[in-house]
């Protein structure tokens, strides 16, 4: 480097100036070997002729100094970067990549560093470049944290981590997109169900129905709840829906109630035109329907398949209580009809429409009725017209309403009608322009209550007494009764005080008090409790019902928990002397496992048989048996009665007197093929495959097939697959015995848990068996296989295949 200068002295003589170009080449040399003093020295002298260095020029002596390890020069050296907006700096933020990419990530950050702060227009943006890059080259994620924390913390880029997470999911990075979700939610950051539809779409590319449910998996351990939409569109499409009863029992399995996906597997049912398979799933499963999401696709299923029957009795299914919004759903459907070209040129298909819809009873608004005459007066001869007007006219009901923009949806939505993140976005609108916002509050209390949101809600409650708006009692009530569901005693009680303040006379639903007196239960004030419900019960007359009887479950459960046997009987008998509720076999369960808590198997035998004795039920009956001919004595079943033969384990010749008395009694109640049957289902639950063998080849072992049938698709229903599993061993080589319908049920829990694996071995089992595998059985094998994007190792004929594979 001596030499180097010793050309510059050669230069000056030769009267050759020299430029930018050459300082930085001598610049380099220094930065090569580190010379921090002869660095500084030279840039000074620079500085006294007036020749500077642009961005190029120190971005390449950086480099150097970075790539010979000399990064402790680097922050001297990136001073010299002039003052400029830091919105275009080309040859930076290229140095900065090229840094990351030789594996520099640290001072590829402190490049980023010497940018200026940024404007409020490209502060959004601000180090994007980078942490986009570092997602690209799989930079630990703890890292890629550190500089979107870092651009946070200090206000260069607030919204740096949802832009980190956004490259992520563009880039298909999903695991780094997951780690990011993590840090969002550790960092009280909220997750919107939408940052997951790429997630879905790559995953189900990937792994196919596996992939879709370890995305819901991922929902699920990051508290975030899919919508209608993300189950709809991205989730559901590519699960194989041949057994769509299993595919809304796995959901379950992953925390959504019925009520959350009946709606969107209608909607891909619909959108694939199998509406006779919808309309048997509102059969069986009891959850409310969100009608307007069913609008579109139903539309889609009559265009293809014209079943104006299955269509009308669909229709009634959006429009019966089970609607979760109470609209003109036939009027919407019948306008969307119209939208279609296809449609319009063919009167007499909606005239077929038109009569379906009238003959099932349904109506829609004078809005609808008039658009439909408005399309069929032209299109129709006078006579049918007239015909088609009568129709028309009886359809008309003028409590139903519907405007245009409410068929193309081009207005903004009334709150009422908002999404909790639509409401949430209206509020900051509102707040900015300093307008009343009690009803976006009111509102969003009310879904904040709903969804169990404490926090969310206590905050909206804040803003909402800050703002000096005056609580009405249903809001106090919605308040009151989430904060008893989430066990927040003082809370609860605090707002009840104020709703008797507020609105003395208001009454309390039954099932809010039943609620009530849980908590107070499970806070050891049970007699603050049973004061809570006679009072109510004496101010107010008591509706009971059916619909009490969970809530009322509940509270006996409570207190068979806190108390003895005695008090959870009496409690019992008070709620239904209260009216609460009437005394069943299900609220009779409580009573009897008070005994179980304190391991007090005869007292909980004994207080069966008054069951049953008392009130012909059988409380228990299941868990009873089973912990008997666990603890009793190894047993030959013959004729449904109990003989002891020698013990085994840790029994006891009493566990088998009271397991005589509990099948006595429920040979009583029940009839002996019933019992026989729960006995041979226990045995089979608790893996005593000797005792059921020697039970299945006694004289009793030829059992009822509908009730043995129904037993097990409870146990379908329960996941319990080892049951199955032990009972097939267990008959092996009994005439008696049919195996075929247990094959079913066990492929049925196969692919509810995903497991292609077991599924094939249990086909492979099959194969050696003289029971040949049905149709059905193969249809579901190979749908599964398919949707896990597996080979089908047989082939399935047309005839066979499901409808809803692929």
């Amino acid at each position: 480097m001596t030499n180097s200068l010793g050309i510059f002295d050669l230069m000056n003589d030769a009267e050759i100036i020299p430029t930018s170009a050459t300082y930085t080449a001598l610049l380099q040399g220094f930065a090569e070997v580190g010379d921090k003093i002869n660095l500084l020295k030279i840039y000074r002298e620079m500085s006294t002729k007036n020749i500077s260095l642009n961005d190029k020029h120190i971005m390449k002596i950086v480099t150097s100094l970075v790539t010979t390890g000399h990064q402790d020069i680097m922050k001297d050296v990136l001073k010299w970067l002039p003052e400029t907006d830091s919105g275009n700096r080309t040859a930076v933020k290229h140095t900065a990549v090229h840094l990351l990419h030789l594996g520099y990530c640290d001072a590829a950050c402190s490049v980023l560093d010497a940018l200026p702060q940024p404007t409020f227009e490209t502060s959004p943006s601000f180090g994007a470049f980078l942490f986009q890059e570092m997602i690209k080259t799989n930079v630990p994620v703890s890292r890629i944290l550190q500089l979107t924390d870092s651009l946070v913390s200090d206000g260069r880029n607030p919204l740096a981590l949802k832009k980190a997470v956004g490259a992520a999911l563009s880039f298909g990075k999903v695991e780094i997109a997951l780690e990011l979700f993590h840090a969002m939610k550790d960092r009280s950051l909220p997750l919107r169900p939408h940052y997951f539809w790429p997630l879905f779409i790559a995953a189900s590319k990937s792994d196919g129905e596996k992939g879709v449910f370890d995305v819901l998996e991922h929902m699920q351990g990051l508290e975030v709840t899919p919508d209608v939409d993300t189950l709809a569109d991205y989730a559901l499409p590519h699960v194989s829906l041949a057994d769509s009863q299993m595919v809304i029992r796995k959901l379950q399995d992953y925390g959504l109630s019925v009520s959350m996906v009946l709606t969107p597997v209608l909607a891909v049912l619909l959108r694939a035109s199998h509406i006779e398979m919808a309309i048997k799933l509102c059969a069986t499963f009891k959850g409310q329907i969100q009608s307007g999401k069913l609008v579109q696709p139903l539309t889609l299923a009559y265009v293809t398949t014209r079943q104006v029957l299955l269509i009308a009795e669909m229709l009634q299914l959006m429009t019966s209580s089970r609607a979760v919004h109470v609209s003109d759903w036939v009027g919407q459907f019948v306008l969307t009809v119209l939208t279609y070209r296809k449609i319009r040129t063919e009167p007499e298909q909606l005239c077929e429409l038109l009569k379906a819809i009238h003959t099932a009873r349904l109506q829609f608004s004078s809005f609808a009725a008039d658009s439909v005459m408005g399309h069929l007066q032209y299109r129709l001869v006078h006579e049918k017209m007239e015909k088609m007007r009568t129709v028309v006219d009886e359809l008309v009901n003028g409590d139903l309403s519907i405007s245009p923009s409410e068929q193309f949806i081009v207005d903004i939505p009334h709150p009422r009608d908002m999404s909790q993140e639509d409401l949430e976005c209206h509020l900051v609108e509102l707040q900015s322009k300093d307008l009343n916002r009690r009803g976006v509050l009111r509102r969003l209390i009310q879904e904040y209550c709903r969804q169990g949101k404490v926090e969310k809600a206590l905050k909206a409650k804040g803003e909402f007494e800050a703002a000096g708006y005056e609580f009405s009692a249903g809001m106090l009530a919605m308040l009151f009764d989430l904060m008893v569901r989430v066990g927040n005693l003082d809370e609860a009680e605090t707002n009840l005080k104020e709703l008797n303040r507020v609105a003395p006379n208001f009454v309390l639903d039954e099932h809010k008090i039943i609620d009530y007196a849980t908590l107070l239960i499970l806070k050891h004030r049970t007699e603050v409790a049973i004061a809570v419900l006679e009072q109510h019960a004496g101010k107010h007359m008591v509706k009971g019902g059916d619909s009490m009887s969970r809530n009322c479950w509940r509270l006996l459960s409570a207190l068979s928990e806190n108390a003895d046997p005695t008090q959870t009987r009496i409690m019992l008998q008070k709620l239904s002397k209260l009216g609460y509720c009437s005394v069943s076999n299900v609220l009779l369960g409580p009573v009897v496992r008070a005994h179980l808590n304190r391991d007090d198997l005869e007292g909980a035998v004994q207080e069966f048989i008054q069951c049953a004795e008392a009130h012909k039920a059988t409380p228990l009956q299941h868990e009873l048996l089973c912990q008997l001919v666990v603890r009793a004595d190894s047993t030959v079943l013959q004729g449904g009665e109990v003989k002891p033969s020698p013990p085994f384990g840790v029994t006891s010749e009493r566990a088998t007197e009271l397991l005589q008395q509990v099948l006595s009694a429920c040979v009583q109640i029940h009839g002996r093929p019933s019992t026989h049957v729960t006995l041979a289902v226990v045995l089979a639950e608790k893996g005593m495959i000797k005792e059921l063998r020697r039970f299945l080849m006694g004289p009793q072992g030829k059992l009822n097939k509908n009730l043995l049938l129904a037993r097990f698709r409870k146990l379908v229903n329960e996941d319990k697959l080892e049951a199955l599993v032990n009972y097939l061993e267990a008959g092996k080589g009994i005439p008696t015995v049919d195996f075929a319908p247990v094959y079913m049920m066990m492929l049925q829990l196969y692919c509810r848990r995903g497991d292609c694996n077991g599924a094939l071995s249990l086909w492979t089992s099959i194969q050696d068996s003289d029971v040949p595998p049905s149709s059905q059985f193969l249809s579901t094998l190979a749908a599964l296989l398919r949707s896990h994007k597996l080979k089908v190792p047989f082939d399935v004929t047309s005839a066979e295949e499901s409808p809803m594979q692929g």
